[in-house]
């Protein structure tokens, strides 16, 4: 019993000062980087490399935040953003002002699906989007013959700072105001409080859930367009690990697995922030990739560990 209190104690300490740890850790990751790169962090050369990676982690954080506050987990993200990207370059192939409309579209679609199965069937989320992921890297694999496929060189004319701040600042003022201000935001947290008590309140749980799974998706396919433009290629490879980047920084940043009311949005900026930092340090550092993996690995461990809610083991689904 008091091994018990003093476990619960601990909880109950961290979830009162969410706010500040992840803040304190950012500020703790970009002072170790900085000086143990010395210097090449912060610098000028390296400040696109870290826009790239603060790019693709937000917009996904921002679309897995309405899922992962109704205490679901979206294991096929990194699946979608490379199905997205395999469709969107056949596209191109074709016609090139389709290549965006595609991938989203693919992505929203995708999504639904996890949603169809997820809130419609009762299959819990991660084994739901766990197996959508195998699905879609096989179709892709298939779709690419296990290699990859160019696309019309124009569009890399589209992968600009400009255009990636830009986007970034919208897709951030977009979901900001849908979760903390429309019911759709309060509705999310209320279905990860208690989807019973918030379906007896009058809420549609079903919809709810299935938006969240294909705001998910969309930020998906969004992510799946820019990562074809970057390289004018889509390969069997891209989308690799996105859902583990994107998961790690929802819960360094103070996202409670479990989700509920404590959900914030502030979680998704200083998340996204701290692992672009951490990415782009390890590879300052000379790590390689799937050394990265593996780190990556640990530290989601470590954080569904303290973010864990072991009271509202119920609310995962």
């Amino acid at each position: 019993m008091e091994m018990k209190n003093k476990t619960w104690n601990f909880q109950k300490l961290l979830k009162q000062k969410n706010s500040v740890i992840p803040f304190v850790g950012l500020v703790l990751a970009i002072i170790l980087f900085q000086v143990t790169s010395g210097g090449r962090l912060l610098s000028q050369r390296n400040s696109i490399v870290l826009l790239n990676e603060v790019f693709n982690v937000i917009i996904g954080a921002s679309g897995v935040l309405f899922l992962m506050s109704q205490g679901n987990l979206d294991f096929s993200m990194g699946a979608i953003v490379g199905m997205a990207g395999a469709v969107a370059a056949n596209a191109s192939n074709t016609n090139m002002a389709m290549t965006l409309p595609v991938a989203l579209l693919i992505g929203i679609i995708c999504g639904a699906i996890n949603g169809i199965i997820s809130a419609g069937f009762g299959v819990p989320s991660f084994i739901a989007t766990l197996g959508m992921s195998f699905v879609l890297k096989g179709i892709t694999v298939m779709m690419l013959n296990a290699g990859s496929i160019g696309i019309p060189f124009e569009l890399s004319s589209f992968d600009t700072v400009p255009i990636r701040f830009t986007t970034m600042i919208l897709v951030l003022m977009i979901t900001y105001i849908i979760f903390t201000y429309t019911k759709l935001g309060k509705q999310s947290c209320a279905v990860g409080s208690q989807s019973t008590v918030a379906k007896q309140a009058g809420v549609n749980v079903f919809w709810v859930r299935m938006f969240g799974f294909m705001i998910s998706g969309l930020a998906c396919g969004l992510i799946g367009f820019f990562s074809i433009i970057r390289g004018c290629t889509a390969s069997t490879t891209t989308g690799s690990g996105f859902e583990i980047d994107v998961l790690n920084a929802m819960m360094v940043g103070g996202m409670a697995i479990t989700g509920g009311w404590n959900s914030k949005f502030r979680y998704v900026i200083i998340g996204s922030l701290l692992m672009a930092v951490v990415s782009d340090g390890l590879t300052l550092w000379g790590i390689d990739l799937f050394t990265q993996q593996l780190i990556k690995g640990c530290i989601f461990i470590i954080a569904v560990a303290l973010s864990f809610d072991r009271k509202n083991v119920a609310v995962i689904k």
